[in-house]
C-alpha cells in the first residue's frame, strides 16, 4: 500500500515516485584558525563542502513526548545486544596475556559496557583511554578515564598531552586488570601527573557529613 503525497504533472504519485528530500540533521566544519583570523570571511559552506548521509534510524527531531518515546525504542533496539556483546568479548579478554604498564601512562582499555552513570568504552572494543595512577602489582593498577569533552568542575580535571587536551574524569576512577589493556597512547609529563594526583587526592576525601555531592 502506498500513500498518495503530491499531485504532479496533474497525476497523482506515490511516495516511491518523489524526488529524495534531505533534511538538516547538524553541521559542523573545519578550518585553519590563523588563515580563519586573517580572513572576513564568514561563509561556512562552500563548492568543497560535502554532505554526510545519516540512515532514518540514527535521526529524530524531537519536537512532542511521541518523538522522545520513538527515539527511546530506537536506543533500545540497537543496543539490546550489547551487553551480549561485552560479555563475549570479556571471555576473550580473559585468555589474553597481561601486559606491562606503568605509571604516569595513558592506555586504550576495554572498559566495557557499564551501568547507567558509570563510564564506559565505545567500538567494538569498548575502548577508553585511561591514566594510570598507581601500580598495586603486574596484574592490578588505578586508572583514571579519559574524556575528549572538555568538563571543568570539581570532580574532572583538565590534562595536556601530545598538544590535545582531556578530562580526567576523577569520579570514575577504579581498580583495572592489565588484561583489558589494547595498546599504550601516550605517557603524561611529571608536571602534568602531580596535578592530576593532588586533585584526586581532593575529590576522594570525605565529606565532613559522610554523604557526598547532590
Amino acid at each position: 500500500m502506498h500513500s498518495v503525497l503530491s499531485r504532479t504533472d496533474s497525476h497523482m504519485s506515490s511516495s516511491q515516485d518523489l524526488e529524495e528530500a534531505y533534511q538538516d540533521a547538524g553541521q559542523f566544519y573545519f578550518t585553519n584558525r590563523i588563515r580563519k583570523r586573517k580572513s572576513n570571511n564568514k561563509v561556512v559552506f562552500s563548492n568543497i563542502s560535502i554532505p554526510i548521509i545519516l540512515p532514518r534510524y540514527l535521526v529524530q527531531d524531537i519536537d512532542t513526548f511521541e518523538d522522545w518515546q520513538r527515539v527511546e525504542k530506537l536506543y533500545e533496539l540497537l543496543n539490546k545486544n550489547i551487553y551480549d556483546k561485552w560479555n563475549s568479548l570479556k571471555q576473550t579478554l580473559e585468555k589474553r596475556k597481561q601486559l606491562q604498564f606503568n605509571e604516569r601512562e595513558i592506555l586504550f582499555i576495554s572498559m566495557g559496557q557499564n551501568m547507567d552513570f558509570e563510564q564506559y568504552g565505545k567500538g567494538e572494543d569498548f575502548l577508553r583511554p585511561v591514566v594510570v595512577v598507581k601500580k598495586f602489582n603486574k596484574h592490578l593498577f588505578l586508572g583514571i578515564p579519559l574524556s575528549s569533552k572538555i568538563k571543568d568542575s570539581f570532580f574532572f580535571h583538565i590534562i595536556h598531552f601530545k598538544e590535545r587536551e582531556n578530562s580526567a574524569l576523577l569520579l570514575q576512577s577504579k581498580t583495572f586488570d592489565s588484561k583489558r589493556i589494547k595498546y599504550g597512547l601516550a605517557k603524561l609529563s611529571e608536571n602534568e601527573f602531580n596535578k592530576l594526583v593532588e586533585k584526586l587526592c581532593e575529590v576522594v576525601t570525605p565529606t565532613p557529613n559522610g554523604k557526598g555531592s547532590a
